[in-house]
């Protein structure tokens, strides 16, 4: 048995001797705190987001300081999937991706004849939960298998998206207090915060902070401090196991013909690891560094030795290990050599390729596509400069990992639908709520010149050609194809034009319920028949109708675009970027000003 081991089969032993005392003495008793497991797993926080002030140019993030001094820090962690769902669910099983079978951010379920790190805490007697801030983990997913609470209930609103961290935080700590309050629980928190780049956050001084994927991490850290202050309060931080984990990594600039989801390098794929033992005060900090490769699967691992030491751990067709050496110095004796495999079934699962692996070993990384890449990211740390291929050594290499590849059921990549990347690639920068980075609308036209039937493309250049009222770019792309789209434009350019015999357009000019039933769009046809109706309370009816649905359509836009912007990685609709919407090109008509204005003031209501 390890050290490891021995120390938590001695606290068991320890608190069963107490409880015969109190049995034999007929004292009152109340057990000693139980040992607990809480694992902040956030969104894409890659290894380089948290410095510990040891980065040149670079202060550690207010709120992580507690970590940087009494954690043990895993400098080398690499995610077992680019998305953050599959890494979850190896978190909770000790299983790679395609043996859990959760495999990208949809829905899916863990096999039920494995036995989840929640079903088996429970068994344990421990308390479990696991608190999101919204996507990629909900309950649909698959993950929620063996938890007392799985709390996924993110309301949803123009104000906001996602359950910030502090929200999190907060949850925890109430479930905590009254499910958990002297220990013995197993809790993770999701925190999904950096990746909503476009969100302005503040400070605990009120100033706001420039929106982006650090600003997003800091206001993390706020939360964690939360956190650890309240475990010291509650006298639980020392019994405590803490992991803060980055479920992926976050690519700062995208690399060329990459996306969030192809991508395997270790900007998506090098992620946060740092460990907080259960200890006693006297025991000292643990500050050490391991710089050897692990996996995020060596984590569930991990968990799975804490929760029961002596019990059966999840076997895998991998190298797994368990990371509890690590907690008792930087020695640790695994292997240098040891593979770490690293897959996306983004492509497989948004039908532009099939499931994408990399492995590791030592400072090698290996890309297995059909036109296979070797780095050696001692020399090339940015993992831009491939290893010759006909370099003897790099050729051995490249054949021993693909080796090893295809007898784990992987097969060479090659994109299927490069056009459907490009399009990935330019809708993160195309879909920002700020507005399109500088160059994106070239981009845009440039590609639609190339691809001049995708209706993707054209979708997009109308979308933002009525959102700017540049009337002669919706026109433009209308052509003969779209007679809606070329109406509005020219009215607006102030040209004669006949009115299309779209039903919903017809409505204006024939408000009868018959001719409106014939318009599909119900947002639209509650617009019409609020500017056309005389009757007063049908009016007052459609006007609210109206406007509600306007606000649940914005809503259904702003979580698209968000999607877009994280890299098309959350399961959820991308129909409101598909075309303009019927009721804004009606709403956009020069006599719809005052339904317009009133619209508008609605939302801008519902979004403070």
């Amino acid at each position: 048995m390890s050290n490891f081991g021995r120390r938590i089969s001695t606290l068991v032993f320890v608190a069963g001797l107490s409880v015969s005392a109190v049995l034999f003495t007929g004292c009152s008793w109340r057990p000693a705190t139980q040992t607990s497991i809480l694992v902040i797993a956030v969104d894409d926080l890659g290894f380089g987001a948290l410095s510990c002030g040891e980065a040149e140019g670079q202060n550690s993030i207010s709120g992580f300081e507690s970590f940087c001094t009494e954690a043990v820090r895993f400098t080398h962690a690499y995610a077992p999937s680019s998305l953050s769902q599959p890494t979850l669910a190896s978190l909770l099983t000790g299983l790679h991706p395609h043996e859990h079978g959760i495999r990208h951010n949809g829905a899916q379920a863990i096999s039920a004849k494995l036995v989840t790190l929640a079903e088996l805490a429970r068994k344990k007697g421990l308390k479990t939960s696991l608190f999101s801030g919204g996507p990629p983990i909900w309950r649909r997913g698959g993950l929620n298998q063996g938890f007392d609470v799985f709390d996924d209930n993110v309301a949803v609103s123009l104000k906001s998206t996602y359950r910030g961290a502090s929200q999190i935080v907060d949850l925890f700590l109430g479930w905590q207090s009254n499910e958990a309050p002297r220990g013995g629980f197993v809790s993770f928190l999701f925190m999904p915060d950096p990746g909503y780049i476009d969100v302005p956050t503040a400070n605990a001084l009120g100033e706001v902070r420039e929106s982006s994927n650090l600003s997003q991490i800091e206001e993390v850290g706020e939360s964690v401090a939360t956190v650890v202050k309240e475990l010291k309060a509650r006298k639980l931080w020392d019994s405590t196991y803490v992991f803060l984990i980055g479920l992926d990594g976050y690519a700062l600039a995208n690399r060329m013909d990459e996306t969030q989801g192809t991508n395997l390098f270790s900007e998506t794929t090098r992620a946060t690891l740092m460990i907080k033992p259960g200890r006693k005060t006297r025991e000292g900090s643990f500050t050490w560094k391991i710089d050897q490769n692990v996996s995020l699967v060596d984590v569930g691992a991990t968990l799975f030795e804490l929760v029961d030491p002596e019990g059966e751990k999840p076997t895998s067709k991998f190298e797994t290990i368990s990371l509890a050496a690590a907690f008792e110095g930087p020695e640790t004796g695994w292997s240098e050599g040891r593979k770490i495999v690293s897959e996306t079934a983004w492509p497989e699962w948004r039908g532009v390729g099939g499931i994408r692996a990399a492995m590791r070993s030592g400072p090698y990384l290996y890309l297995f596509d059909d036109n296979d890449q070797l780095f050696n990211t001692l020399t090339d740390s940015l993992e831009v400069t491939p290893l010759p291929l006909g370099e003897p050594r790099s050729a051995s290499l490249r054949d021993a990992f693909a080796v090893s590849l295809r007898k784990w059921g992987y097969l060479p990549w090659r994109a299927s639908n490069p056009l459907a990347i490009d399009k990935a690639l330019l809708a993160q920068d195309l879909w920002h709520e700020r507005g399109p980075v500088a160059d994106s609308r070239e981009r845009l036209r440039k590609l639609s010149r190339r691809f001049p039937k995708d209706p993707e493309l054209n979708a997009w250049r109308a979308i933002l050609a009525l959102q700017a009222g540049n009337w002669t770019e919706l026109k433009s792309v209308a052509g003969a194809e779209f007679p809606v789209w070329k109406y509005v434009a020219a009215v607006n350019l102030g040209e004669k034009a006949e009115r299309p015999m779209a039903p919903c357009l017809r409505a204006l000019d024939v408000p009868t319920a018959e001719v409106r039933k014939a318009c599909s769009d119900d947002l639209a046809r509650d617009i019409v028949e609020w500017a056309t109706t005389k009757d007063d309370r049908t009016r007052e009816r459609a006007m609210e109708a109206a406007l509600r649905g306007s606000v649940a359509k914005a809503l259904a836009e702003k979580i698209a675009k968000q999607n877009a912007v994280a890299g098309d990685v959350w399961d959820v609709s991308k129909d409101p970027l598909n075309a303009p919407a019927m009721s804004d090109l009606i709403l956009a008509l020069p006599e719809m000003k005052k339904y317009r204005t009133a619209v508008r003031a609605r939302l801008a209501s519902e979004s403070r």
